[in-house]
């Protein structure tokens, strides 16, 4: 919904994957006049190339254990950007979006919070607690370190992916 006196600015980022499926995300920014601060956001999509429409594809058709793909965000196997932040990470903070980033993993919501980003990464986020700490934690992992999780689905891109 957009409102008169808010300005927004949206960056498409498109990335062709394993040659059948388009993963395109969205960095979103609003500002309102008077606020203290803009606020962040990103959404993600996959469409099949072979049929143009929607994929009907979310993140656990391609994991096929939550439980172990759970515990490679606890053991903090992901890379982790917060997003609006500059500078070093404390250690502290750090644990803690590694734990949120747990924690959202049961929600119904986290599979469809994931996108294919540049260089073969799995890019997955949850919102940040408060705007000081970013408005979204983004976590990237290697797709070819996913291939002991991968299910039939994302098997062929970790094998583009590993040049086979």
């Amino acid at each position: 919904n957009s409102e008169s006196d808010t300005t927004y600015d949206i960056t498409p980022v498109f990335e062709v994957v394993a040659g059948d499926l388009l993963s395109i995300r969205t960095y979103n920014t609003a500002y309102t006049a008077g606020a203290a601060y803009p606020v962040s956001s990103v959404r993600a999509q996959l469409f099949s190339l072979a049929t143009g429409n929607q994929a009907a594809v979310g993140l656990w058709d391609l994991i096929k254990d939550k439980d172990a793909f759970k515990q490679l965000a606890l053991d903090g196997k992901f890379s982790l950007t917060l997003v609006g932040v500059e500078g070093d990470i404390p250690e502290q903070l750090k644990a803690a979006a590694y734990k949120k980033l747990a924690e959202s993993i049961e929600t119904p919501e986290f599979a469809t919070q994931f996108y294919f980003g540049d260089g073969g990464s799995l890019s997955v986020w949850c919102e940040g607690e408060n705007h000081t700490t970013g408005d979204y934690w983004l976590f990237d992992i290697p797709v070819i370190d996913l291939e002991g999780l991968a299910t039939d689905r994302l098997l062929p891109i970790v094998d583009t992916l590993k040049g086979n």
